[in-house]
């Protein structure tokens, strides 16, 4: 942990202290007695040292050391709803009311803007609240968002209890922030909704914070507001630079390279992890590469040896004994590896190894011990971390998912095609993010294997829906989709969340789920809809299906009720981006296609 001075923890040990102290005046019987030792001095300031751990982090400039986020933390922006203007972000008190979603693309800095809102919230003396912030890629089987809040409490001395939970979360007095919702595992993924949907209702006095990349399941939970973070602009890159301690003569060569390729890189330099790779990257290059995929093919190379670079003639030998080269190559199939096991951005000491043992086979000419391996990755590359006793984690998920990616790149083109057909079955939600690096980096194959081979049939099937256009015509094929899909209510028919998914047979269903999602969102969610459903789910028992979550209402029967505009509306949507997709792939097979002429021409 970065060090804490002791004026900081005194600091924030007497910004709690009210806190505590009401916390626990207003506390009766067993749960009086679990907060008596955190309401005396020394368990307040335990309470704050833990507390401040959240603020410190490893990143790529410091692998070994934690930093404070206030060492480097440039401050985040959030666009404002409906209109063309951005708030930066001093304290939690200025985000809306309620509970909310911060979302973000890669490399956005979102883990570290809600870090900085656990910051803010128990160093404000005014608003102070306890924050409890969460990981959600360190959920399991295992270990749920309940236990782990448990873990935290019984950390700092608590005995922690479902009442003593009870009370907390009811008193207005701590807020639960959980960061990366799109890191959690698909194993947990349903049982982590379920868990938040049911804190949310139930502990409404609770504020909930989750940050998400775009498009994921927690973006259409009822009572959940959803927030954009700004981007960065040109006029952030030199503030930012002087938060990354880049000189004044080296953040002005900097910014003038990224101007003159301004045309080619300015949808990419838009991220705090961007322009630090940039930064990287062009110190050892002196060129900055136009693409994401480029960016991460250069940086392979600046990572590993940036160290040998700040001394002159000096050559760090790899601990595994491999070259660069082969290092690579490892690494892109210890990557594939590790998506295909299931396992996310964080991994156990024993999946890093059974990743590390089938990545083997893989690699020919690349064996090495795995100890070596892995100190090469951490120690001298910093492309994972080092999380506790047994535990690494990916410096960020793009990372995993573009190395993954170049791994079925630069494979045979039997293993592609192989690669391109599981996709394109029942394993599309645990290779999008890869398959749209692919899409960059192997836009040949991709094309032919996994484009024009499934997307053709079911445009074909959203042209015809679209033709018929009819009520019944959209309710069969959605029901043909998720017959058990539907919409979940509570008692005073607020819509909670929508499902089950069903493992279907046509895998292109899964690139329209999410639209169909926002349209079930945006079918109910108005006033007026509500009341309808309300009034004829009262009149008409037969739509009610009581479930351990809810009342559910088939969506087959709200389509009956509220029409179809909503889904058709998505569904054009759909049938145009995919059009436009087949159209380029077309074009890029074809290009692809008249190369291979030239070795069929002779001279005259």
């Amino acid at each position: 942990m970065a060090a804490v001075s002791a004026a900081i923890v005194t600091t924030v040990t007497r910004t709690l202290s009210p806190v505590v102290s009401d916390l626990y005046k207003g506390a009766k019987g067993k749960v009086k007695e679990s907060l008596q030792k955190l309401a005396i001095a020394t368990g307040t300031k335990k309470l704050a040292r833990a507390l401040l751990k959240i603020e410190s982090v490893k990143t790529i400039w410091s692998p070994d050391k934690e930093l404070s986020i206030y060492e480097f933390y440039y401050p985040s922006r959030i666009c404002k709803e409906d209109e063309f203007e951005e708030i930066e972000v001093k304290n939690i008190n200025q985000l809306p009311a309620g509970n909310l979603v911060i979302q973000g693309i890669v490399g956005q800095g979102k883990s570290i803007f809600m870090r900085y809102l656990a910051s803010t919230a128990m160093r404000d003396e005014k608003y102070c609240t306890i924050p409890i912030f969460l990981e959600l890629r360190t959920l399991s089987n295992k270990k749920n968002i309940f236990q782990s809040i448990g873990r935290f409490f019984e950390s700092v001395g608590l005995e922690f209890s479902p009442e003593l939970f009870e009370y907390l979360a009811s008193s207005g007095k701590i807020i639960l922030l959980l960061d990366g919702f799109d890191e959690i595992s698909s194993e947990v993924l349903k049982d982590v909704i379920d868990e938040i949907e049911y804190m949310q209702v139930r502990y409404q006095d609770m504020r909930i914070i989750i940050s998400s990349r775009p498009n994921n399941d927690i973006q259409l939970v009822s009572g959940f507001k959803v927030l954009d973070l700004s981007i960065l602009h040109t006029g952030d890159y030199d503030p930012f630079l002087r938060k990354l301690k880049v000189t004044a003569a080296k953040r002005f060569e900097l910014i003038n390279a990224i101007a003159e390729r301004s045309s080619s890189v300015g949808g990419i330099i838009s991220t705090p992890l961007m322009m630090t790779l940039v930064v990287l990257v062009y110190e050892a290059e002196r060129e900055i590469p136009p693409t994401l995929p480029e960016f991460f093919e250069k940086m392979f190379h600046v990572v590993f040896t940036r160290h040998d670079r700040l001394k002159l003639g000096f050559s760090r030998d790899h601990y595994s004994g491999l070259s660069e080269r082969q290092l690579q190559q490892l690494f892109e199939a210890f990557c594939f590896m590790t998506i295909q096991l299931g396992a996310g951005r964080s991994l156990s000491s024993e999946q890093f190894n059974e990743a590390f043992d089938l990545a083997q086979d893989y690699a020919e000419g690349c064996e090495c011990d795995v100890s070596n391996f892995r100190k090469d990755i951490i120690k001298v590359a910093c492309l994972m971390l080092e999380e506790g006793v047994n535990e690494v984690t990916f410096l960020h998920k793009s990372i995993l998912e573009y190395y993954a990616a170049a791994f079925i790149k630069h494979s045979s083109p039997e293993v592609a095609t192989l690669f391109y057909e599981e996709a394109g079955l029942d394993k599309y939600r645990r290779w999008g993010d890869v398959l749209r690096f692919l899409a960059a980096i192997d836009s040949y194959r991709y094309s032919k294997e996994y484009i024009l081979k499934g997307g053709p049939a079911f445009l074909a099937k959203l042209q015809e829906l679209i033709r018929d256009g009819s009520d019944s015509a959209m309710i069969k094929f959605v029901n043909s989709i998720h017959p058990k899909y539907g919409v979940y209510f509570d008692e005073n028919y607020a819509p909670i969340s929508f499902g089950p998914l069903s493992l279907i047979a046509d895998p292109w269903v899964n690139h329209i789920d999410n639209a169909l999602m926002q349209a079930s969102f945006a079918l109910v969610n108005s006033e007026e809809a509500l009341e309808m459903i309300s009034n004829k789910t009262k009149s008409d028992s037969v739509m009610i299906h009581k479930e351990d979550n809810g009342i559910k209402v088939h969506l087959k029967d709200l389509l009956e009720l509220l029409g179809t505009d909503d889904y058709y509306d998505r569904i054009k949507d759909i049938e145009n981006d995919l059009r436009e997709e087949i159209t380029t792939a077309q074009k890029v097979v074809e290009t692809q296609d008249k190369r291979k002429l030239i070795f069929n021409r002779k001279k005259s």
